[in-house]
């Protein structure tokens, strides 16, 4: 279940998972997400704080992915994600440089990178990734992503 609330340019959700019944024993799933958001849209600025607990995390079966999905979720019993943005115009379409950083409990990942999206139905996003962990870096990767809604 969950709740989702909008009023000009702050959003705010609130979402939970769990399993009601399931055959194996001593198997349990739930999860509460929420996220408070500022700005959106594809130009100005973006500020999403999303915290989540639970090995659940209130994951939905269908979602737009953003970034924020690149960051490893497993089995961690709470994290929080932190991102900002800022989207120019292009003479078509629109383009967003992002930063964000997600508190796991075994350490942070750190996201850097931005999004161009040439008309409203297509997306292509590339970010570095650094995973840290007791204030050692750790793995570095590259997140590439690209997005067509029809």
């Amino acid at each position: 279940g969950g709740v989702r609330v909008e009023t000009g340019k702050l959003k705010g959700d609130v979402r939970s998972q769990g399993v009601i019944v399931h055959s194996a024993n001593g198997f349990q799933e739930w999860g509460v997400s929420g996220s408070l958001q500022y700005g959106g849209g594809s130009q100005g600025i973006l500020v999403r704080v999303s915290p989540s607990w639970g090995p659940g995390q209130g994951m939905t079966t269908y979602h737009h992915q953003t970034i924020l999905d690149a960051a490893p979720r497993g089995r961690a019993l709470d994290q929080t994600e932190v991102e900002i943005g800022y989207g120019i115009p292009l003479q078509s379409g629109a383009a967003r440089s992002v930063i964000g950083i997600t508190k796991l409990s075994e350490g942070a990942m750190l996201r850097l990178g931005g999004e161009l999206r040439p008309w409203e139905r297509f997306r292509v996003s590339a970010f570095g990734l650094a995973h840290t962990q007791a204030m050692a870096l750790g793995q570095l990767g590259l997140h590439v992503q690209g997005a067509l809604q029809y």
